[in-house]
């Protein structure tokens, strides 16, 4: 995610204004030298050339460790790993929250999604910066609101994963092609929404009595075809099993 954020921070910089890189790979910053960029050869001086540093890195303990390095210089430091939520409010010097998602084609588009988590005279501060990587910038609390948004963001993304693999076991055990199935769901999932759409305000419309009884009704029969086809559908169980309580509380009328 680094070098197509780094990039597209070249392709929009003001004139006369530089984008400093740094990364343990010298083959990584080559690349962006040769796009342009200007090689710091430690993060020292890196901060001492920049007035906001962007922080793509694995995991927390590579996080605390830039930003140490980073604070005797006061720069503004924009997170942007998904980490612990309670790391950013512990870490050293002026920090911004401000994970990203979207993959590398939108990082390389500026179309990201930014959270993030910041005082607001921080958050001001790195707006700019922010808008050039996203298209939609949301400040939704202080240092680790935007990875708390983040990792809930993922938590859907990750336990789809678990529920289309169970869809592809399905369709495949009866003979149909997983290619089809990717296709319904792209095209249903552009003209609904998606999980999305039931978190918003917008599900507040939404009938939880109609949907749930839909529901029991499609699950149910997904999993008598799956047991027919000697299929274990854990994921699918859970859903059905939970599918009232889980849309009373996306629809605001759980106890």
């Amino acid at each position: 995610m680094g070098a197509p954020m780094a990039r597209r921070l070249l392709a929009t910089r003001a004139p006369g204004d530089e984008v400093v890189v740094h990364d343990v790979r010298r083959d990584a910053v080559a690349a962006l030298v040769g796009a342009g960029a200007v090689a710091a050869g430690s993060l020292a001086a890196l901060a001492a050339a920049a007035d906001a540093v962007c922080v793509v890195v694995r995991d927390d303990a590579e996080v605390r460790a830039v930003a140490t390095e980073l604070a005797d210089h006061d720069p503004l430091v924009l997170v942007h790993a998904t980490v612990h939520p309670d790391t950013p409010a512990t870490l050293p010097g002026r920090v911004v929250d401000a994970p990203v998602s979207g993959g590398v084609g939108a990082a390389a588009t500026g179309e990201l999604a930014v959270m993030v988590g910041a005082a607001p005279e921080d958050f001001a501060e790195a707006r700019p910066v922010l808008e050039r990587l996203g298209t939609l910038v949301l400040h939704v609390g202080g240092p680790g609101a935007g990875t708390r948004l983040k990792l809930a963001r993922n938590l859907v993304q990750y336990v789809a994963f678990g529920a289309a693999a169970e869809a592809r076991r399905l369709v495949t055990s009866a003979g149909l092609a997983p290619d089809d199935l990717a296709a319904v769901m792209r095209h249903t999932d552009r003209l609904i929404g998606g999980p999305g759409v039931l978190v918003g305000r917008e599900a507040g419309a939404l009938d939880p009595a109609h949907l749930t009884a839909l529901g029991h009704k499609d699950l149910d029969l997904a999993l008598s075809a799956g047991a027919a086809s000697g299929l274990e559908l854990p994921l699918t169980q859970v859903a059905r099993d939970r599918l009232a309580d889980d849309l009373a509380t996306l629809l605001g009328q759980a106890p």
